[in-house]
């Protein structure tokens, strides 16, 4: 029973993988794919092989790729490694949604004197970048919601400076009529890259809790226990426990702002690096 259970668990993504393998050909091949279902493909995958829209697709994936991870991990930074209640993380967060929205607000009115847009992205990518570094080496029991402001509030500049500029290069070179296939798949792949670098981060920050949890209770020796002048009462055990979880949240939340920082890095060097979007 326990082998034909593993076996199907291990056909399991077999069998989800082949709606998605012909759906994929039905959107290529179109009418000629033999489906037989209308004369017009539900998505024309074969009109949007344009090197300057694909490559601002693998930038828009690397954005929520990204993004998927901040929204994730900050929130449990704040609540369980900061102690911030619920209130206060929303308001923190919310401030700096609120950047982002004047930001565009006022890019809506500025736009159309902007010139050389690749740089913008440039320097979007190194926001992102600076803005995960900043947070990481700010991480600290006690620190207060000022001391974090400035990274958070910078990180609001990243969505305009970044994935707007993407947004406005990378449907240049198709036809009217593709547009609109073009914009389905770009919202296809970017909740799929919100997706993957959400789950990314929460097995990464689970996993790199479980690590800092374990190399912090292995320096506990029950000599510094005998010393630390308090009582070993279940009250003071818990606490202590408690610190512990904590300390090991902020450890693996800088480990996961660094690895963000450096794909964000990466990403500004694509992004000089290519020739495609000028």
């Amino acid at each position: 029973m326990r082998a034909m259970t593993c076996s199907c668990c291990a056909l399991r993504p077999t069998l989800w993988h082949w709606p998605v393998v012909c759906w994929g050909w039905r959107c290529w091949a179109g009418p000629a794919g033999g489906c037989g279902i209308t004369s017009i493909p539900r998505l024309d995958l074969r009109s949007l092989v344009r090197r300057r829209y694909l490559t601002g697709l693998a930038f828009y994936m690397l954005y929520y790729l990204c993004n998927g991870g901040w929204n994730y991990v900050l929130p449990v930074l704040l609540e369980n490694g900061l102690g911030f209640n619920f209130i206060t993380t929303g308001r923190v967060m919310s401030l700096s949604s609120s950047v982002t929205v004047l930001v565009a607000m006022g890019y809506l009115y500025f736009s159309q004197y902007i010139a050389r847009r690749r740089g913008y992205i440039v320097l979007g990518f190194g926001l992102l970048m600076v803005s995960c570094l900043w947070t990481a080496q700010s991480l600290m029991s006690g620190l207060s919601v000022d001391a974090l402001l400035p990274p958070l509030l910078l990180h609001g500049l990243v969505p305009v400076l970044a994935v707007v500029q993407v947004a406005s290069m990378t449907y240049l070179e198709l036809e009217p009529g593709d547009f609109a296939h073009a914009y389905q798949l770009k919202n296809i792949l970017r909740e799929l890259a919100r997706t993957v670098g959400t789950g990314l981060a929460c097995l990464q920050l689970q996993n790199s809790q479980a690590a800092a949890r374990t190399v912090l209770i292995e320096r506990l020796t029950p000599y510094q226990l005998a010393t630390a002048n308090q009582p070993l009462t279940p009250e003071w055990l818990a606490q202590l426990s408690d610190s512990v979880n904590q300390q090991a949240t902020l450890l693996a939340g800088q480990l996961l702002l660094l690895v963000m920082a450096g794909v964000a890095a990466l990403a500004m060097l694509a992004v000089m690096l290519q020739r495609h979007l000028v």
